[in-house]
């Protein structure tokens, strides 16, 4: 069985001998040094007898703690192995071939000429772990005869034994490795127990045993869109066309076609794939702008804890519709954010989070496509597919430009479509005709109903006036904080989605009624208010210490 190989770089003598002491009963573990710093514990190494690798860079032997090569070469007689670390402990990853090369061999060379004794100049530590698919297969062909990576246990000082213990353990040592994929799977897996616990009624939200929520007309809508697809008319209903299709897909093969028994495939879709594909798209985007596992692992508590704190807030909020009825709006819509309805949002929701990934990566064309397929599930999604066209056209990224229209083609070409087919308009979406409506006043989709959005609050819920000034403030604040630490394509897009997380509740009502539109827009809200903490505490930390 191969060895445990421990990695140090600098460890007190007291934390070293109560390892040590647990260690020397072990025949299964290699100790390694990397980078021959100054506080090398060589008197316990020798007291206990225990075979040590010693990996140096040459090039910077005798430079701030490191240790000179002349302690190098005595350390080495006292029966301490040097291995080769690399002449200047650049990353291998980044270097080209005639680099790696030149890393490899020039420290080769000098363990060869300075180190008589117990030296191993082919045997190599891969500098901070730092590999590309073919550095071994280089090292190798360059002479290596063994190369450590980040398949090593490092050891941090200030850990207790149990800690050291505990990292020996093969699922420890893999969750280490792992960490942010254990982390991620950790808030799926939370989100699947969550929809569950929904189910069984958890907390109280009231659901009748058949699922079934009337929400005002939309259910029953694509419903009967779906049964119209069965005779082949697939756009002559005025509803979004994906998520029609979907219903189809889900009456046929359950045999359920009409609600109520419909509602409860439908809501174990939202509860159990939908929703934790989302959630996992969402730690993605986070992942993209935030690399440290805290700032993670607070993205996934807010995003798990959102739909609960909006039920828990909104679910008494009531407001008057354009037909003057008392419409209980609240506890719909936060039904709508549990994923407890049978509306489009959760099932859009994923191929928008997709789309958010793949822009933020600059896979434009399969951003283009999948952003086309929301649009084609939830109309609101035309926002910020039409603003990430604006992006590219400001930053002038042509090329970029045409990939992503040319994702966007298939969606586009069966949107304008429907929508001529039934206004004679390829730009009037019909489920946003006054006519075809009945929640909406006056017909038309647009961006211009930001404009009234202080106006409304105001109207209809003055205290949270307040609050959309803070959500509208933070967002221009962190973008302020962070405009040198994000290149300006990144910039533009967490500007865009970052004003349209708290406008998007507002984009297509004439009143304060639907929080659910915020769901794909949240996890950018949520990266952007931790820029702000982060870029707070930074400046405060700062400024602390330079007054001490």
């Amino acid at each position: 069985m191969a060895p445990k190989v421990l990695t140090y770089h600098t460890i007190s003598p007291r934390e070293f001998k109560e390892q040590l002491e647990y260690l020397k009963s072990r025949s299964d573990v290699l100790i390694t040094f990397d980078d021959g710093l100054k506080d090398f514990p060589d008197k316990l190494i020798q007291e206990y007898k225990l075979p040590v690798i010693l990996f140096v860079n040459p090039a910077l032997l005798g430079q701030g703690n490191r240790m000179s090569a002349s302690e190098v070469i005595k350390i080495s007689e006292s029966g301490v192995i040097i291995g080769n670390h690399g002449w200047s402990h650049k990353p291998l990853a980044n270097l080209t071939d005639s680099e790696v090369k030149s890393e490899y061999e020039m420290a080769r060379d000098w363990i060869k000429v300075k180190i008589k004794v117990n030296a191993k100049p082919e045997t190599f530590a891969l500098p901070k772990g730092s590999e590309s698919a073919q550095t071994r297969e280089q090292l190798g062909a360059l002479g290596a005869k063994c190369v450590f990576g980040a398949e090593r246990i490092d050891v941090y000082p200030g850990r207790s034994l149990r800690y050291f213990r505990l990292s020996l353990n093969p699922v420890f040592q893999w969750l280490r490795r792992n960490k942010i994929f254990a982390l991620v799977t950790s808030f799926v897996l939370i989100k699947v127990l969550l929809g569950a616990l929904l189910i069984v009624g958890i907390p109280n939200v009231n659901l009748p045993e058949d699922l079934y929520i009337y929400t005002g007309g939309d259910d029953v809508s694509y419903v009967r869109q779906a049964t119209e697809f069965t005779k082949g008319s697939f756009f002559a209903s005025p509803g979004s066309p994906g998520y029609a299709a979907f219903v189809y897909l889900v009456t046929t093969f359950t045999g359920k076609t009409d609600l109520p028994a419909l509602a409860e495939p439908l809501i174990y879709f939202n509860l159990f794939l939908f929703a934790p594909l989302a959630l996992l798209l969402s730690l993605l985007v986070t992942r993209h702008y935030f690399k440290k596992i805290p700032h993670l692992a607070l993205a996934g508590v807010f995003l798990l804890t959102l739909p609960y704190l909006v039920w828990f807030i909104l679910r008494d909020f009531s407001l008057v519709n354009v037909g003057g009825v008392v419409d209980n709006i609240g506890r719909i819509q936060s039904l709508h954010m549990l994923g407890l309805t049978v509306m489009s949002d959760w099932f859009a929701l994923p191929f928008a989070l997709a789309g958010f990934w793949l822009f933020s990566r600059q896979n434009f064309f399969w951003s283009g496509l999948l952003l086309g397929v929301s649009l084609l599930v939830r109309t609101q999604y035309l926002v910020p597919l039409v603003l990430f066209t604006l992006v590219l056209t400001a930053l002038g990224h042509w090329r970029d430009l045409y990939k992503y229209v040319l994702g966007l083609l298939p969606a586009t070409i069966i949107q304008a479509y429907q929508n001529f087919t039934l206004t004679g308009s390829l730009f009037t979406f019909p489920a946003y005709q006054a006519e075809t409506n009945v929640n909406i006043a006056t017909t038309g989709f647009n961006i211009s109903n930001i404009a009234g959005v202080f106006g409304r609050i105001w109207e209809h819920a003055p205290l949270a006036l307040p609050v959309a000034l803070i959500f509208l403030s933070s967002i221009f604040l962190a973008l302020y904080l962070s405009r040198k630490q994000f290149s300006k394509f990144d910039w533009y897009a967490l500007l865009v989605l970052g004003l349209l997380s708290p406008a998007s509740l507002f984009l297509t009502s004439a009143a304060l009624r639907n929080p659910r539109y915020f769901l794909p827009f949240a996890p950018i809200f949520i990266i952007l208010i931790i820029i702000l903490a982060v870029r707070i505490h930074e400046r405060i930390r700062v400024k602390y210490k330079s007054n001490h």
